[in-house]
This record gives structure tokens, sequence and C-alpha cells, in this order.
């Protein structure tokens, strides 16, 4: 993190790498002696996906590493932000199922894996 904040709840920030593309941390948890962050991300859609879905994605809610995060995310752009209803949804969900996992791999990669199945791919 280039200020070096810690990770809060209700922090925007940009994800490095990625442009135009931003994580809001809607809920941090304590799950099995880690730190969980869980995100409302929204990008730029893939140029080949944008006639179908517009020209921003929303996920809804990913689970990652606290440290996953803090290795990914840039600048801190807002603070005591809301996400939508769709993350506590996504997070709702997430909670109820047993077989949910966390992301243990960095952010643009999650992010690449849920567009690649969920949208039908980045290329």
């Amino acid at each position: 993190m280039s200020a070096k904040e810690p990770l809060e709840e209700g922090q925007l920030w940009s994800i490095a790498g990625l442009e135009n593309a931003t994580a809001l941390i809607g809920r941090i948890d304590e799950e099995e002696g880690a730190t969980v962050a869980h995100l409302f991300v929204t990008i730029d859609t893939p140029e080949n996906l944008v006639v179908r879905f517009g020209p921003r994605l929303e996920l809804g809610h990913m689970p990652l590493y606290a440290r996953s995060v803090e290795e990914a995310v840039d600048t801190l752009v807002a603070t005591q932000q809301m996400p939508p209803a769709v993350f506590a949804e996504g997070y709702a969900a997430w909670r109820a199922d047993e077989e949910a996992g966390i992301f243990d791999m960095p952010l643009t990669e999650a992010i690449d894996a849920i567009v690649t199945i969920a949208f039908g791919g980045v290329n």
C-alpha cells in the first residue's frame, strides 16, 4: 500500500496494475487464525465482453487473505464507504456455504479467474 494505511472496512482502494479498478473493503474477519478481507471490486470490462455486460463489471463479493490485498492495493481513494447490497448478499451466501473458500492468490489473478469463469473469459 502506498500510504501504508492498515486495511479497514469502508476503505476504497485502487488496484495496482489495473487501470480504473477499485476494491472496496466491505468486511474484515478472522478465519482460522488468518485475516480475511471481503471485497467489492469494480473493473473495466474486458473489450470482448463490453457488448454483453457494459463498460464496468462489478464483482460483488471476493474473500481474500488480507496479505494478498495489502500487496495488491495502490492508493487509498476514499474511506467510510458502504458496499452495495450485492456485497451483503454475496457475503451471506459465502458464510452459509460450508465449502466456500478464500482466494489464496494475488488479487489480480483472482479477478481474472472470476471473469473467466463467470463472464466467459478475458480474451
